[in-house]
């Protein structure tokens, strides 16, 4: 599948504070795992609440072909604006965990 964290992900500010938490490597990559699929299916929610019932369909058979640019290009005719609340979806999660991670410090 897609990783649409990797394309819309802030990770280095995430990997960064990764960093300074006493973990081994191999915890740390399973924690980076789990957030790349978290965000990842956070940004399919957001876009899949943009789009009807029938692109949804299509939208999912694309993501799974993993053809990156058909799949982007199929969301910017369908929806509007979904740039910019993509981003918006990961500044706030990235927030989030930027801000768990320095809680648990």
């Amino acid at each position: 599948m897609i990783s649409f964290y990797q394309r819309f992900g802030q990770t280095k500010l995430i990997h960064e504070e990764l960093i300074l938490l006493d973990l081994a490597e191999e915890e740390r990559q399973q924690l980076l795992r789990l957030l790349e699929n978290t965000f990842n299916h956070k940004i399919l929610s957001a876009v899949m609440e943009e789009l009807t019932d029938e692109d949804k369909v299509v939208f999912l058979e694309k993501v799974t072909q993993e053809d990156e640019v058909a799949v982007v290009e199929f969301i910017r005719l369908k929806t509007n604006d979904i740039e910019n609340k993509i981003e918006l979806v990961v500044r706030e999660l990235t927030q989030q965990v930027v801000d768990d991670i320095r809680e648990v410090r």
